[in-house]
């Protein structure tokens, strides 16, 4: 899960919909976005300080609600759900599926992410936003 949020962290169009220039009229598709200097990276653009990163928990009992999805090697999917804050104000729900692969000769066993859903919920002036960044 830390290698999925990293990589969203790193992508552009998701810091373009995070970073303060996120405000109601001026999001990343009503703007070109910012050049950058030579040898700058989108992940030189957030810092640890600069965003937190939260569990959502499922309610209660929805851990066996999966019924029919559980796969044949007995693991069901996990479907995580995180809020990503930008320390000036702008949120992102990301919703994730993750499927376990069982290990091979020429592979370890992991998680594999399937689908990974982020949305915009609020911009950085507050205002809410309900604008899909990716939906993978």
């Amino acid at each position: 899960l830390s290698q999925v949020v990293d990589k969203l962290l790193r992508s552009q169009r998701f810091l373009d919909c995070m970073l303060p220039g996120a405000y109601v009229g001026a999001g990343p598709s009503d703007a070109p976005p910012p050049i950058k200097a030579a040898g700058a990276s989108a992940a030189g653009d957030v810092e640890a300080g600069d965003v937190e990163v939260s569990y959502v928990l499922p309610p209660a009992g929805a851990s066996g609600d999966h019924g029919s999805r559980s796969m044949a090697t007995g693991h069901r999917p996990w479907d995580p759900r995180l809020v990503i804050a930008h320390r000036d104000g702008s949120l992102a729900l990301v919703s994730v599926t993750l499927e376990h692969v069982a290990g091979g000769k020429d592979r370890e066993e992991r998680w594999a992410c399937t689908s990974l859903r982020a949305d915009l919920v609020a911009f950085c002036d507050g205002e809410p936003a309900c604008e899909p960044i990716c939906d993978l």
